[in-house]
């Protein structure tokens, strides 16, 4: 039975059938155009599986994808990690979409006696090859024409030109995955492939899945990210070897995150910032169960539950060795079980190990943020900043707000000191706004960036997801980046992966003292400052940054044609000014016509310079 569910648009069919066991019932199309074709083959393929033979079934896939991974077809996959048979199902196709190269099937997957409503819904896609229709990945479909590099353990697989890896990137990979392997003591030998993506969309499209940040296929060593580098998503990968190979599983939930965590850190959060989260949770909450974590390891919220999970795996391995840990990675489907093997192996009860994993962790010693009410050592580089130059480009107002006093975002001077464990950093300002910040949204008083490049010819060109809307040049990339407001002080690295975050909501001790910003960084997170080393500061307003760990500080407030409660003017309603009030101008350039030089019309941002260290 048949029911059009919208009209025919260009090569767009839609329409709804019943399949009774694998049966078609359809509109007679075309039996020579490529959807009919992509349908009889995607039957044929489908029948093959269910009665056990994968030899014929890859037939009608597509030869390259069966070479390169032991599980070819994902969304099969997908339904066998969820202990669903697809051998015993029931599917029906929904929809179809017929493009230029390819064929998407839209299809339905139900138990064969009709209960428990749909288990699953997948996009089948379908290429031409060799003349006959075969069934393909989305992530064949649509990375074909991407270039790539390769590594002793990487197939580097990139969208854009500016994208390339570099040597030094792709010897930081390999790195990871020595350790990694050499720590899990696992046997991988596999090539992984890393694909860089131009947004979150992307990311989700190249596995048929909603937008990401992130993701990894584990079982065939795939990862896709807008990053360059996620060691989290490796160590999935990795340490998926660690389980029994000849078996469809995956590991306990608190332990394949915690793992990954513990290693990997998380998109955009370092392993040490994680377990910084964990420290201070558990020194603020008593309460905190184990027996809560391994039933749901994000039940004391998402940012913290990693901090936990990762401390926890980290606490096993460290104390009882990696051969512990590894039996139980293995074992465990149900809570139930998983508590009876954690108890089992370690020879302690839940109780026991939860107190002696909370000791464990509240005996740490983590690289942290120090507030400091002066500098301390041996003052490395100086420069005073003009007063009253706090306009942009030359026009900016503030914003009106009865928080934006006269002075706050101008920048007078800029300090850096050394002493044998820390790097001390003072910014002063003409004036600054010392209320209470009462929100995660609205603008709440002043906002500066500490750009620190450390390395020649590398680093990051735009702050953390584009923030403040302008971009250092090549040669001025940064490797380290120091973001200080009245909420605080986070620091991050050219990955944008946060290493350290004071928030003062969160502290009894402030960073504010008078007019002058006032801080330490340990020496470890950013190495050791030197005559070759480059500097900028950049002032203006901040909107956000309260108590929401994953808003950081907040962000730079934007800068518009209208100066209102929340913005402010002067600027253009394009998009491309930067929202920058004051920066540190280097010797014989003017902050004028550096914040006003870019191009709307070639879609170009205002190129900030640094500053080098001896230049005091």
């Amino acid at each position: 039975m048949l029911a059009f569910l919208s009209p025919r648009i260009g090569k767009l069919t839609l329409f709804l059938f019943i399949s009774l066991v694998l049966g078609w019932h359809c509109l007679a199309l075309d039996p020579t155009s490529d959807t009919e074709r992509a349908m009889q083959c995607f039957e044929a393929y489908i029948r093959a599986l269910q009665q056990g033979s994968e030899e014929e079934a890859k037939k009608f896939w597509n030869n390259e994808e069966p070479e390169n991974y032991k599980s070819y077809d994902w969304q099969w996959e997908y339904l066998a990690f969820r202990r669903l048979d697809p051998r015993h199902l029931n599917y029906r196709v929904i929809s179809t979409e017929e493009r230029e190269d390819y064929v998407i099937l839209e299809v339905e997957w139900y138990y064969r006696e009709g209960k428990a409503g749909r288990l699953q819904k997948d996009l089948r896609y379908f290429i031409e090859e060799h003349g006959k229709m075969v069934g393909a990945n989305p992530i064949l479909i649509h990375t074909r024409d991407w270039p790539q590099r390769k590594s002793r353990y990487f197939v580097y697989h990139y969208k854009n030109e500016q994208d390339a890896p570099s040597d030094a990137l792709l010897d930081e990979l390999d790195r990871f995955y020595e350790k990694t392997i050499k720590l899990l003591q696992v046997d991988y030998q596999d090539k992984i492939d890393y694909y860089k993506c131009g947004s979150s969309e992307e990311v989700g499209k190249l596995f048929e899945m909603e937008a990401s940040l992130a993701r990894s296929q584990m079982t065939c060593g795939v990862v896709a990210s807008i990053q360059e580098f996620v060691p989290h998503e490796i160590v999935h990968i990795i340490s998926y070897r660690i389980l029994p190979q000849d078996e469809k599983g995956i590991p306990p939930e608190y332990l394949n995150e915690g793992l990954a965590y513990y290693l990997g850190g998380a998109s955009f959060f370092s392993p040490e910032l994680l377990l910084f989260w964990a420290q201070k949770k558990l020194e603020v909450n008593e309460d905190i169960l184990l027996d809560t974590l391994i039933r749901d390891p994000w039940a004391y919220g998402a940012n913290q539950g990693a901090g936990l999970v990762s401390s926890f795996v980290k606490f096993l391995i460290d104390t009882e060795g990696i051969a512990k840990f590894k039996q139980l990675f293995m074992s465990g489907e149900t809570y139930e079980e998983q508590r009876e093997v954690l108890e089992e192996i370690y020879g302690k009860s839940t109780v026991q190990l939860q107190e002696e994993w909370k000791e464990f962790v509240l005996a740490l010693h983590l690289p942290e943020v120090k507030i400091a009410d002066q500098l301390h050592g041996r003052v490395t580089f100086e420069v005073l900043d003009p007063l009253g130059d706090d306009k942009g480009d030359g026009d900016y107002v503030y914003p009106k707000n009865e928080k934006a006093l006269p002075g706050i975002f101008d920048l007078t001077g800029f300090k850096i000191s050394l002493d044998d464990d820390m790097v001390y950093f003072q910014l002063q300002f003409a004036d600054l706004n010392h209320a209470e910040i009462s929100s995660d949204e609205v603008f709440n008083g002043t906002f500066a960036a500490i750009a620190i490049d450390s390395k020649e010819n590398s680093g990051n060109t735009q702050l953390f997801f584009g923030n403040g809307n302008f971009e250092f040049s090549k040669k001025d990339g940064y490797e380290f980046v120091v973001e200080v407001s009245h909420a605080g002080i986070l620091v991050y690295d050219q990955n944008w992966v946060w290493q350290l975050l004071f928030l003062k909501a969160f502290s009894q001790q402030g960073h504010i003292k008078g007019n002058q910003i006032t801080f330490a960084i340990p020496r470890s997170i950013i190495g050791i400052p030197n005559s070759s080393w480059k500097f900028q500061v950049l002032t203006g307003g901040q909107k956000g940054g309260y108590k929401k760990i994953a808003y950081g500080v907040g962000k730079y407030m934007k800068v518009g044609e209208q100066s209102i409660p929340n913005q402010g003017g002067g600027g253009t309603d394009t998009g491309f000014n930067p929202d920058l009030y004051d920066i540190l101008t280097p010797k014989g350039m003017d902050q004028v016509q550096i914040l006003s030089s870019y191009d709307v019309s070639k879609n170009k941002r205002a190129i900030i310079p640094m500053i080098k260290l001896k230049q005091r």
